[in-house]
């Protein structure tokens, strides 16, 4: 193997070892739930409340808040 060809290969490597591998949220599967609770009026305090009683799902009321607001339903005017 010539070394202009190694050496492609060893970048093609490297940038396949850089790739980030995404994880879905374990919110995704009640996005639209929390979206129509959220414009309903309620908190994150109360979205978590709801996640542990009716999903047996225990989550932070701030890594809510954190998903709902990169959500393009819930952007405010501000944001955009």
């Amino acid at each position: 193997m010539d070394a202009t060809a190694e050496l492609a290969a060893l970048r093609t490597r490297r940038r396949d070892l850089r790739r980030v591998a995404y994880r879905h949220s374990k919110l995704t599967r009640y996005r639209a739930k929390l979206v129509e609770l959220r414009q309903a009026g309620a908190s994150y305090r109360e979205l978590a409340r709801w996640l542990r009683t009716e999903k047996r799902r225990r989550i932070d009321p701030t890594t809510i808040r954190r998903y709902l607001v990169q959500l393009p339903e819930l952007a405010t005017p501000a944001d955009a």
